[in-house]
């Protein structure tokens, strides 16, 4: 049984959090300390791919990049929750007749991991997820020219036993780059009959750092 008085720490940094704080008072369970909370303030950049509506949540700034890391890179899966926290009760309401499809990563990525980033993040949205699109092999998107990143749809495949004909779909990846795995599932869940897609993302790359992203 969970103890009510047990002391909150921030999961970033872990430091403890001061519940008389401006954002703790808003939230029964707060995973980050004031001072990580404010380095993670979104912007929520909007643009649109291949004719969707695309969110990205975060500047690829430092902050971001340094949690993306210790999350992705460290595989500190209990942060998972921290990156949508304050916008959970909205993305309910926003897209409540979704259903959640994760861009892919390679079953290899996983397995290093221990978990997929993209799902785990997914799963704080409490939306149903479908892992319609999969990426079976590892396909490293740096190792390749701009007109090769283009083809990256034919490393991807689709599940047919879980259908998006004639569903909203909620596609959502953690950083968008060039775009060219996010343009290449879009069209993929075109084909395969969705009914509406929207694009959420954790952070947007700008275009200056794009042109050697993956």
């Amino acid at each position: 049984m969970k103890s009510d008085t047990a002391i909150p720490f921030c999961k970033k940094c872990f430091k403890r959090i001061e519940m008389d704080s401006f954002h703790a008072f808003f939230s029964s369970s707060p995973t980050l300390c004031h001072q990580c909370y404010e380095e993670l303030t979104p912007i929520y950049e909007k643009f649109r791919v291949l004719g969707c509506r695309a969110v990205a949540v975060y500047p690829y700034h430092q902050a971001f990049q340094s949690l993306l890391y210790q999350f992705k890179g460290c595989g500190d899966i209990e942060l998972a929750s921290v990156f949508l926290e304050r916008m959970i009760w909205f993305l309910k309401i926003r897209y409540f007749s979704y259903v959640i499809v994760p861009v892919p990563s390679s079953p290899q990525h996983d397995e290093a991991r221990g978990f997929n980033q993209v799902v785990e993040v997914c799963r704080t949205i409490g939306l149903p997820i479908s892992r319609s699109i999969t990426k079976p092999f590892e396909h490293k998107q740096s190792d390749h020219n701009k007109k090769e990143r283009e083809n990256v749809g034919k490393f991807l495949r689709f599940d047919d036993k879980k259908p998006v004909e004639g569903k909203k779909i909620l596609l959502v990846d953690d950083v968008y780059t060039t775009g060219s795995t996010v343009r290449a599932c879009i069209k993929m869940l075109k084909a395969h009959g969705a009914k509406k897609i929207s694009v959420l993302l954790l952070s947007r790359v700008p275009p200056s750092g794009r042109e050697e992203s993956g």
